[in-house]
């Protein structure tokens, strides 16, 4: 699920960059009716994705807007500490598989 923006607009930009058909949906504040940090938002993606919120992991770099509003909404929210500074986050994306399986948040093959 990506979160941001309209619905079109996160679509065409996940399709620049070659990621679109990566994704089961796209969910923008269009589509939730609320954007970041609100739960609606992430309820939809979840209501869209056919997971209940407490199965479900958001991954995103900005700690509050992202990581933080997403454990808020019931999620997983895991934090893409971009920087590396300090020691909370995953600051490698490699990293993020064994993040996910350690919740038990596996992704539906």
């Amino acid at each position: 699920m990506a979160a941001a923006c309209d619905t079109a607009f996160s679509r065409v930009k996940l399709q620049r960059v070659g990621l679109l058909s990566r994704f089961k949906c796209v969910v923008g504040v269009d589509t939730a009716g609320a954007s970041k940090p609100h739960p609606r938002i992430f309820h939809t993606g979840c209501a869209a994705l056919g997971y209940p919120p407490a199965v479900t992991a958001y991954v995103g770099d900005n700690k509050l807007g992202d990581a933080a509003a997403a454990d808020t909404a019931g999620l997983l929210g895991v934090w893409v500490n971009r920087s590396g500074a300090g020691e909370d986050g995953v600051t490698d994306l490699r990293q993020l598989a064994a993040v996910l399986k350690l919740a038990e948040v596996a992704p539906n093959p």
